[in-house]
């Protein structure tokens, strides 16, 4: 997280043959999505023989995707309630959640134009939509146009594109059509769950063992007395 963070603020120490962040990527051939993809001029001086795609939709239709999805996470207007009580868990993948969002506003302030973070984004949808055009002409800008593939689904695009680009040989089976909104709801679903588990129904059972206890401790006097007869 921290590798990232300083390469979004400029340090000099990220980049270059020795670079904290080369070295920290030297095991991978490849690399997708955020924050990776948040540095496409960097990446063409340090690995100029590489190639880029350029994943494009409508703007509307990505503000309106990550409303649902990514800003429900990120801490501001949009988060969800148990994602607020889940951050604040020592354990698990969520201590690495909280851990991100410094990193991931550091790469929003300084790589894109109009907004200084991603909550700052995901509460306007119309910063969101002009962002996200900007940064797509930045790529092609930054990027040598025979090294970019602007990949575009919605245009037909699909492995056989992919493949003559990459110079590799076309998959047999079909292109996967995913609704990743679809599939976020589900996890959304399971993190609700866990968070109304954790927080309410654990708690609740606690305190309900915990009077049982109590009231088995401290027995009604009138209980007391009948047992002292009994015994004589």
């Amino acid at each position: 997280m921290k590798l990232w963070e300083r390469a979004a603020m400029g340090d000099p120490s990220s980049w270059g043959a020795k670079g904290e962040l080369v070295e920290a990527l030297e095991p991978w051939d490849s690399g997708v999505d955020f924050p990776f993809s948040s540095f496409p001029a960097e990446m063409v001086d340090q690995y100029p023989d590489a190639k880029f795609i350029l994943t494009v939709r409508e703007a509307g239709k990505w503000a309106d995707s990550i409303n649902k999805t990514i800003c429900t996470f990120q801490s501001g207007p949009k988060q969800t309630w148990f994602m607020a009580l889940l951050n604040t868990l020592p354990f698990g993948p969520f201590p690495r959640f909280v851990e991100q969002y410094p990193m991931m506003d550091a790469i929003m302030a300084a790589k894109f134009r109009g907004v200084s973070s991603w909550s700052e984004m995901c509460a306007s949808r119309e910063k969101a939509m002009r962002a996200y055009d900007e940064w797509n002409t930045y790529v092609k800008t930054v990027v040598p146009a025979k090294k970019l593939l602007v990949f575009n689904p919605k245009e037909g695009h699909g492995y056989k594109e992919l493949a003559t680009f990459l110079g590799v040989d076309e998959p047999a089976e079909p292109f996967p059509h995913v609704n990743s909104t679809s599939e976020f709801e589900i996890i959304k679903t399971g993190l609700m769950f866990a968070a109304i588990v954790i927080f309410f129904l654990v708690p609740a059972f606690l305190l309900y063992m915990l009077a049982r206890v109590a009231r088995g401790v401290v027995a009604p006097s009138g209980s007391r007395k009948s047992d002292a007869k009994k015994a004589r």
